[in-house]
């Protein structure tokens, strides 16, 4: 797509068919660009301080906080006067912005039972001048679904991230996959360890450089730097005025090439999703309508059986779980078997050397650490692989047993349900990253206590040396039993997570597929009620309709065949 004009062709094109949601997200893509707007969108894990974040950025206490999960819709900041408004099905409202917690709140707005579409506040802060706006959105991970998947709808239209990570754990798997998904869709991504304040400089800057060799290694790229930040009580941190600072580099710098890359973005967006409904709109009209309305029925029908059949099947794969578990509980014992054996005769074997004769009691235990390490992390890479073609040989039993009861679902309601022969889930790897991170436990051997030191210094040299000794085998045993259970249970995890992803995917596909075809077939009910010369005259307005909006999409035409 290619020119100025297509936010406004777009419109017509939505609005000549009918479609008011596309038609209402080209208007406000439009205003956008008129406006050189571009948002930058706060995600992240549930309870990495997100709000408190923009909080802090903006300088006020505006969107809710707590311990429970807060927000659940997303929630966007830009600059103007003091004002907010809500978007529904019935359009825009505006509402006092000291109200907020009504429409983005869990505790007010369950799983967005309000169907709030959008939540739009104004206010004159510094940072939101020059086109920036900030976006709150729901963390991941929380125990309400409606709010991870809120998140995962919002991606398309962001057009740069302000990743807020943790220190413990660094990155999860669900953030991970997000931070991908961003990068799929946007190049400027900021990454943020926010709450440094409750962690030690030493395990923030392992933090630090576990996350950046994960996102390396993932992307490919982290951009000029992590920053580390503490937000609460108005902003503070390592880092924090050089993020503050970073942003409004965005709108001085970046700002023209953001939004163009949002309009470009925007435009495929819409128009491919025009160019599906107004396909999905024809067939539904050259089709007859009680063939449609049954088929309407039958998919309204099988979204509920199939979220049935998939309960059923739960319990087959809680036992495989299950079964996995205790595999990689097993294969952690053996490997602690021969681990203890081989780090303790290394670490005897320095000791014998004369390596720590005199050495600062400290030395000895970075020495236990690397041993641990050396051992551990190769058996991570050989465990993963191991558990990949566990979780693959458990997950094909699940994706047959769930296809051969969709298949049957489908069989049974008699009528052809085009775009659900993808619904099955693939039988691949585990879809969860790790989320394991070498744990260290140096804050447990080597406390800050005098008394240690004290004690050494008085005793003979021999004792001192046998003291030591000891000291430095017990934390190695304690590293590898503690990380080697570790690497099990997020194993374990993964092989859970994933199951979730693969259930979820089945849902959502059914679920869009059904919506489509209920609109679809109300819009042909009406048009067939009219006449056959009204079909005839509608069939041809639809293809000239899809014509055009090809036109906008040439070179990439073929994607709306």
């Amino acid at each position: 797509m290619s020119g100025g004009a297509a936010p406004g062709a777009l419109l017509a094109l939505a609005v000549a068919a009918g479609d008011a949601e596309l038609a209402a997200e080209a208007e406000a893509l439009a205003a956008r660009v008129e406006e050189r707007r571009f948002h930058v969108a706060c995600v992240g894990q549930f309870k990495r301080g997100k709000s408190t974040l923009i909080n802090a950025l903006i300088g006020r206490d505006l969107l809710p906080t707590g311990v429970a999960p807060v927000t659940s819709v997303p929630t966007v900041l830009r600059h103007g006067e003091p004002a907010a408004r809500v978007r529904t099905l019935a359009g825009w409202t505006a509402f006092p912005p000291e109200e907020l917690a009504e429409f983005v709140t869990e505790a007010r707005n369950p799983s967005n039972r309000k169907g709030v579409l959008a939540v739009e506040v104004t206010l004159p802060a510094p940072i939101l001048q020059g086109g920036l706006s900030l976006v709150d959105t729901p963390g991941l991970g929380s125990v309400y679904e409606a709010n991870s998947a809120a998140t995962r709808e919002f991606v398309p239209h962001l057009d740069a991230a302000l990743v807020v990570l943790g220190a413990d754990p660094p990155i999860a798997g669900e953030e991970l996959r997000l931070v991908e998904a961003i990068a799929g869709e946007v190049s400027t991504l900021l990454f943020v360890v926010n709450k440094v304040d409750r962690v030690g400089e030493a395990e923030l800057q392992q933090a630090i450089d576990f996350i950046r060799g994960v996102l390396e290694d993932r992307l490919g790229r982290v951009g000029d730097r992590i920053y580390a930040v503490a937000a609460i009580h108005g902003g503070g941190g390592p880092d924090w005025l050089a993020l503050g600072e970073r942003l409004r580099q965005f709108a001085e710098h970046q700002r023209d090439d953001l939004v163009e890359a949002m309009r470009q973005r925007g435009e495929v967006r819409i128009a491919r999703s025009l160019a599906r409904n107004l396909g999905e709109r024809r067939s539904a009209l050259l089709r007859p309508v009680q063939s449609s309305e049954r088929r309407v029925r039958e998919l309204v029908r099988l979204c509920g059986e199939v979220d049935r059949a998939l309960g059923d099947l739960r319990p087959l794969f809680a036992a495989e779980e299950q079964r996995l578990a205790d595999l990689f509980t097993h294969r952690s014992e053996a490997f602690l078997g021969e681990a203890r054996s081989v780090g303790l005769a290394t670490l005897r074997a320095a000791w014998a050397s004369g390596r720590f004769a005199e050495a600062p009691r400290r030395e000895s235990l970075e020495f236990a650490n690397q041993v641990a390490r050396d051992l551990v992390l190769p058996w991570l890479e050989r465990a993963e692989r191991e558990a990949e073609a566990d979780y693959r040989s458990a997950v094909q039993r699940f994706a047959s047993i769930a296809e051969d009861k969709i298949s049957g679902l489908t069989s049974a309601a008699g009528v052809g349900l085009e775009g659900l022969d993808d619904s099955a889930p693939e039988s691949e790897s585990l879809r969860i990253t790790r989320h394991f991170a070498f744990s260290d436990r140096m804050g447990y051997h080597y406390p800050r206590s005098p008394w240690p030191g004290l004690i050494d210094a008085v005793v003979p040299a021999s004792v001192r040396r046998s003291r030591r000794r000891r000291r430095a085998e017990a934390y190695l045993l304690d590293l590898l039993t503690v990380n080697a259970s570790r690497v099990a249970g997020d194993l374990s995890e993964r092989v859970r997570e994933s199951r979730r992803e693969v259930e979820a995917e089945i849902r959502e596909r059914l679920r869009k597929t059904s919506e489509a075809a209920t609109g679809a077939l109300d819009w042909a009910r009406a048009v067939h009620a009219r006449g056959a010369d009204t079909v005839a005259s509608e069939t041809g307005r639809l293809d000239a309709l899809l014509s055009d909006v090809r036109r906008l999409l040439d070179p990439a035409s073929t994607l709306v065949a």
